[in-house]
């Protein structure tokens, strides 16, 4: 498809080809993007290890039967991702699909952002392929990107940040509006994720950089500043509202400020100045558009160093990359990664806030090779390197969609041909034996599926002991509010192996003797063959919230 694309927008105008022939490489690229996209959102949903979706699932439902966030049910992460899958199930009745939807259309978006970013860039024929490559990698299964996570949303907001700015400088449409939007983007993102703040710091630094370099009028880059800052203002504060209506700020702000700043406690596993080792195993398979990206970074430094030559800067009437586009670019692209390797543990899924910023160094890098191939001394045929490149980029493109397609293959086994395990199966039935609906209960470790399923109310807010886990040592506050709330509301069904559970708490420095012990002498066990299914003595169900 690349060669293609190539090949024929390259010859196509010379050769006055008919206007249903010229269409063809876009026609082409949609497919190209749509097929991938499908079968990445078929990985996304269909995927067993997916356990977080599970818990914005659940959340999402229990705010549409009327709970408050971060006091009745609590996640460490801003209310974004919680709103969206109640809007979500809002609209198909309570069923998972409406929040597919929401998923799919993030993920068509991005592609349409990277397509917009890399016209206005680079013109058309950069812009066909880069939305290619946004396809596939933006979509990889390790980052989750596509997935019910903020991940998924947070990457249009970013892209939309960068796309607005840069039609507002570029003067491609109202400057205001756009820069007013771009904002709006900035604030969006952090609803959705504390890290999605990548873009944000970019602008900063490119407005900094005009102010240094005197590039436009003092006065303009600091409305443009002003405007920026408006626009994430209006939309945090929207959401303050929106809390301080419907849940309590307070705890709000203890949920997505005070708990992760517990992460960069000693040993925890978050750091102001970070490693970026853990980075190397999930990088792999991203190898294409890590090659590109340093590509634009040494041609950069040698032009610096050897001069511009007679190298024009675009390829298209149609192109327009502002000044100092390229360090808003590299700017983006590390502040994702330190963003990135600020999150606790290494964990791939971090990652997916340095995506956008790769795809769209990515196209620049397509766009100097395209830019070298229009100012080729052969007008007859693409220069031998173009070839090579096309060849390459195909060949690489190659490990990424075999990687999708293999996943799809195994996650349809998984969801479809494999039962589910009989432990599995007795627990939900046994669960769905002696409980009614309304009835709560309490699942220690991590298991937000098993609350979906069984559509049994949370005894507290902390819908697990996972979140303390983390911390270490430091989470035994979350394990003694967690005690004091099952000795208060008694739930229906508990669900607990006390030797595992004091195992690997104890391993983590906590200590869960008090919880166990009272679970023990308050609950009984029904079936001894579902051993961790725990039922209360008293066999009046508790249905008050805590």
């Amino acid at each position: 498809m690349l060669w293609g694309i190539l090949l024929m927008d390259n010859f196509g105008a010379r050769l006055k080809l008919t206007g249903k022939v010229t269409a063809l490489p876009g026609a082409l690229t949609a497919l190209f993007c749509l097929t991938v996209v499908a079968v990445s959102q078929f990985v996304a949903h269909a995927r067993i290890d997916e356990y977080d979706a599970w818990l914005f699932a659940y959340y999402g439902r229990e705010l549409l039967d009327g709970a408050k966030l971060y006091a009745d049910v609590w996640d460490n992460k801003p209310p974004g991702i919680f709103w969206l899958n109640a809007l979500g199930l809002s609209i198909s009745g309570g069923e998972l699909w409406g929040v597919w939807i929401l998923c799919a259309t993030a993920a068509v978006t991005s592609v349409l952002a990277v397509f917009a970013i890399a016209w206005i860039a680079y013109g058309k024929s950069a812009a066909m392929i880069t939305a290619a490559l946004a396809a596939v990698y933006l979509n990889m299964p390790q980052f989750h990107v596509g997935c019910n996570r903020p991940a998924t949303f947070f990457v249009p907001t970013e892209l939309g940040c960068i796309g607005l700015y840069l039609i507002a400088i570029t003067g491609k449409q109202r400057c205001r509006t756009m820069l007013l939007l771009s904002g709006c983007c900035a604030g969006l993102g952090v609803c959705l994720k504390q890290s999605a703040l990548a873009a944000t710091a970019a602008i900063g630094l490119h407005i900094l950089w005009r102010l240094l370099k005197h590039t436009d009028k003092r006065r303009q880059t600091v409305l443009h500043a002003c405007l920026l800052v408006l626009g994430g203002t209006l939309t945090v504060g929207t959401a303050v509202l929106g809390l301080a209506f419907t849940s309590d700020p307070t705890w709000a702000w203890d949920a997505v400020v005070g708990f992760n700043r517990a992460y960069f406690k000693p040993d925890v596993g978050s750091s102001f100045v970070p490693t970026f080792v853990w980075a190397d195993d999930y990088m792999r398979a991203m190898g294409l558009p890590v090659v590109l990206a340093l590509a634009t970074l040494v041609h950069g430094l040698r032009h610096r160093l050897i001069g511009n030559g007679d190298c024009p800067t675009t390829i298209s009437s149609q192109s327009g990359q502002p000044s100092g586009w390229l360090f808003l670019l590299w700017s983006w692209m590390l502040a994702a990664i330190y963003l990135a390797a600020l999150g606790p543990h290494g964990r791939a899924p971090y990652l997916a806030v340095a995506l956008p910023p790769l795809v769209i160094l990515s196209g620049h890098a397509v766009h100097l090779l395209l830019l070298s191939q229009t100012t080729s001394p052969s007008q007859r045929r693409p220069a031998f390197h173009v070839v090579v490149a096309v060849i390459w980029l195909g060949y690489m493109l190659y490990w990424p969609l075999q990687m999708q397609l293999d996943m799809a293959g195994r996650q349809y086994a998984h969801r479809f041909l494999i039962p589910p395990t009989e432990y599995r199966l007795s627990l939900e039935q046994g669960i769905d034996r002696h409980s009614a609906a309304g009835d709560r209960m309490f699942k220690f470790g991590y298991s937000p599926d098993l609350y979906w399923s069984t559509n049994l109310r949370p005894a507290c807010r902390f819908i697990g002991t996972e979140k303390a886990g983390q911390l270490l040592h430091y989470g035994q506050p979350v394990i003694d509010e967690i005690t004091r709330k099952l000795r208060l509301v008694r739930p229906r069904i508990i669900v607990l192996n006390p030797e595992a559970e004091t195992r690997a708490a104890k391993a983590k420095g906590l200590d869960v003797a008090e919880a166990v012990s009272w679970v023990e002498l308050n609950y009984y066990q029904p079936d001894p063959d579902v051993p961790t299914l725990w039922v209360v003595k008293d066999e009046s169900p508790s249905d008050a919230r805590p």
